[in-house]
């Protein structure tokens, strides 16, 4: 595509021909995992701007209708989703931007709950303002750079969005409002009709990823030319994003892998339209607690008591217990628990175990050293004696 149109961002010609496209299939919603920050410089008014002709030179351009604005009737046209992102800065391209969806709570006010950012960046005032939504592609900063979980619901400027995959479900689903349940802790559920997502107290979920299939990819040349099949979209969810490595639109993955920022949105559509996200329960961070103390105590114990070929036995045995239950909680009940913290704690529990049973076992050979060494010359003695 980048070879077919030319350096990315592509004029907006270029887009409004790909979602007239798509639109022709009857798609649930099409959502754009790319900004429409500033004018198109392709557009006649930013032609003449920037080669600065003469009055002459425009009677003809000024009857041409801009870019932008043949790139607005067709989102107008379409069930259409743009990004929003936040920011701790203020863009330039700011206005005083509303989400589409409306949010109905009950038990409490989420924003208390949401993670929140000071400014939000989004497309043109006209392009957003024609869309049917507006989404969240906000990521939440990880230690290791890993995208494992997202937002469901953030807080721009005060205001509450969707993340872009969630507005992608309540567009597609015909849907105004979004519901939020509360409960003493924080955000307990969200739904959009006739999905219910759960979350963590702070609206998180934790993303459920499978294998990238390239089969559900198609290049943005083909759709602009109609090289496609009407099946491909009919009653989908399509996005449109950035896939090339130049473009710094890559994220990883708890699979291993580097994918498109794009397909982690795809990943959430279907976590939601599949209803198998992973859940990670506020209480079972106190069944690790307490699961690492016993299994740690035990062992402990067991290495001081048991020979140590026989204490060896009993550590992997307890390591392939909590692997066990660990994945089992993963395949069986999408449960989230962190076997890394209890495998740790048993590894240093029974090295320790170990050490105070060394010192313990070289303190008793020295004092048996001694004893014989005392009786030598005792026994040394007495044979003196007797000569």
């Amino acid at each position: 595509s980048l070879g077919k149109f030319g350096q990315f961002p592509w004029s907006r010609s270029v887009f409004a021909k790909i979602i007239e496209n798509v639109n022709k299939a009857n798609p649930k919603a099409i959502g754009f995992d790319i900004f429409f920050t500033e004018k198109d410089k392709q557009s006649p008014e930013e032609i003449i701007k920037s080669y600065n002709l003469i009055p002459t030179d425009i009677s003809e351009l000024q009857k041409i209708k801009g870019h932008d604005e043949i790139f607005r009737e067709q989102l107008e046209k379409t069930k259409s989703v743009t990004a929003v992102l936040g920011s701790n800065v203020p863009s330039h391209s700011n206005y005083d931007r509303s989400a589409k969806a409306k949010f109905l709570s009950k038990g409490g006010d989420p924003k208390n709950f949401t993670y929140s950012y000071a400014y939000s960046i989004g497309s043109l005032e006209q392009l957003e303002k024609s869309v049917k939504g507006l989404g969240s592609i906000s990521f939440l900063d990880q230690a290791d750079g890993i995208i494992r979980s997202l937002p469901l619901i953030v807080r721009f400027e005060e205001k509450l969005y969707p993340t872009m995959g969630l507005e992608m479900i309540r567009v597609g689903s015909n849907q105004k409002n979004l519901y939020i349940e509360m409960n003493e802790v924080g955000i307990n559920r969200i739904s959009s009709r006739p999905y219910k997502i759960s979350s963590n107290p702070n609206g998180i979920i934790w993303i459920r990823y499978k294998n990238s299939l390239k089969s559900q990819y198609i290049s943005a040349s083909s759709v602009y030319d109609g090289k496609f099949s009407e099946d491909r979209f009919k009653n989908k969810y399509v996005l449109i994003g950035a896939s090339a490595q130049g473009l710094f639109d890559l994220v990883k993955t708890p699979l291993g892998v580097t994918i498109p920022g794009v397909e982690v949105h795809a990943n959430v559509i279907e976590n939601i339209l599949d209803q198998s996200y992973l859940v990670r329960n506020p209480n079972t961070y106190i069944f690790e607690l307490l699961f690492v103390i016993i299994v740690s105590i035990l062992t402990f114990f067991l290495s001081q008591k048991i020979k140590p070929k026989y204490s060896l036995s009993i550590f992997f045995g307890s390591l392939t217990i909590v692997i066990v239950i660990g994945f089992s909680l993963f395949l069986f009940r999408s449960e989230l628990v962190d076997i890394s913290y209890p495998m740790f704690m048993l590894t240093i529990t029974f090295l320790t175990g170990l050490y105070f049973r060394f010192i313990e076992e070289n303190r008793i050979a020295l004092s048996n050293l001694q004893k014989e060494a005392k009786l030598l010359k005792e026994r040394e003695l007495a044979g003196e004696v007797q000569k």
